[in-house]
């Protein structure tokens, strides 16, 4: 295991296997503890002693989180997945050109639902064909959509929806990135959350009141933590159609889209930003007839909130310790709202502080 101790806590990570194993502070001192031997009994033993509980408790709680251990972090590896696939012929598939962040791309995508879910994505970006350009392919094969840059295979996922979020971070990356979190981002702040988070939404509303827009559900971040410009349209559900309407005259002639899943319609991007440094990250969370309340939180939680939302890590010892040492460093929030404009207010708030603390002179002592 590779050990990355943080606060009063621990991230274990398997060399062979990506994935963090998040340990609170009563867990990493099993975890020490055990690392040095001790048996089940002894290890219950010293959990009575330090924590004055009683010890049929200390040794049930003992066995259980060895149990889970064994089971899940310290359970055989399973093979690796072999990436290495054919490219399908590019006369059964459509392309699409087009420039992302000065680069030119031709993408060829496969008909039907891939065709449906990426190539809004890449219609205000087209260009003329006929020059030099970065090639990429997403096409369905043997029950997983594949996506390919040039000759090599880079994903096989299960959904159209994962390869969509490949193929695009992969285009505006052309070196490999240290972490992608799933986050939109606007004005320094990065906006992390689930599906039906409300992120999209209050990133759409921050850009329409003018707010420099970094992304919108992939974060890619460099390895000195400037995240990527993401130069494609947003993709709203019905819910927010009526609040970004009345903060978008474009986004008021934005056509319903089929795809799997709910309709929705599209706003492209203005004022797109970066690389841009990132002030500060916010776990969104959309709850009817809540209050909206920013809520600090510590590096134990937003680990948890992030492997929650969804995120990655470049998998080397050294690029986990930086991408841990900048969480450690930067300020986290818990963001629930039930009103946009109060939400709006806060990020606003948080990206005035990110800009003031970058153009701020250093003091020497």
């Amino acid at each position: 295991m590779w050990e990355f101790p943080f606060d009063d806590g621990l991230v274990l990570v398997r060399p062979r296997n990506p994935g963090f194993y998040i340990l609170n502070p009563t867990a990493a001192l099993i975890w020490r503890d055990r690392s040095q031997n001790q048996s089940a009994v002894e290890l219950a033993s010293a959990f009575t002693t330090r924590f004055h509980i009683d010890p049929e408790t200390a040794r049930r709680d003992i066995e259980n989180t060895l149990a889970d251990w064994n089971q899940g972090m310290l359970a055989p590896c399973p093979a690796p997945h072999s990436l290495r696939s054919p490219v399908p012929s590019s006369a059964e598939l459509r392309p699409v050109d087009c420039q992302v962040n000065g680069v030119a791309m031709r993408v060829f995508l496969d008909s039907g639902a891939i065709w449906d879910e990426i190539a809004p994505r890449l219609d205000p970006l087209r260009i003329p064909g006929g020059q030099d350009a970065i090639q990429f392919t997403v096409a369905a094969s043997s029950g997983k959509v594949l996506v390919f840059r040039e000759s090599q295979c880079i994903a096989r996922e299960d959904l159209v929806t994962g390869a969509r979020a490949v193929l695009l971070q992969a285009m505006v990356s052309r070196e490999e990135p240290l972490a992608i979190l799933h986050a939109g981002g606007c004005g320094g702040v990065l906006l992390a959350g689930g599906s039906y988070s409300g992120k999209s939404t209050l990133c759409a509303a921050l850009m329409a009141g003018g707010l420099p827009y970094h992304c919108d559900d992939s974060a890619v971040l460099s390895h000195d933590f400037r995240v990527h410009p993401m130069p494609f349209p947003l993709a709203l559900r019905q819910g927010s159609w009526a609040l970004i309407e009345a903060r978008s005259q474009a986004f008021r002639m934005a056509p319903r889209q089929a795809r799997q899943g709910p309709e929705v319609r599209f706003l492209e991007p203005s004022n797109v930003s970066g690389p841009a440094a990132v002030g500060a990250l916010v776990f969104v969370q959309y709850q009817d007839g809540s209050n909206t309340a920013l809520t600090k939180l510590d590096t134990f939680d937003a680990l948890l909130a992030l492997q929650k939302s969804g995120f990655w890590v470049e998998h080397s010892e050294s690029g986990i310790r930086q991408f841990l040492a900048w969480l450690e460093k930067i300020p986290k929030f818990q963001l629930q709202y039930s009103k946009l404009p109060d939400a709006e207010a806060a990020v606003r708030d948080l990206a005035a502080e990110s800009a003031e603390s970058r153009s701020a002179p250093s003091v020497i002592a």
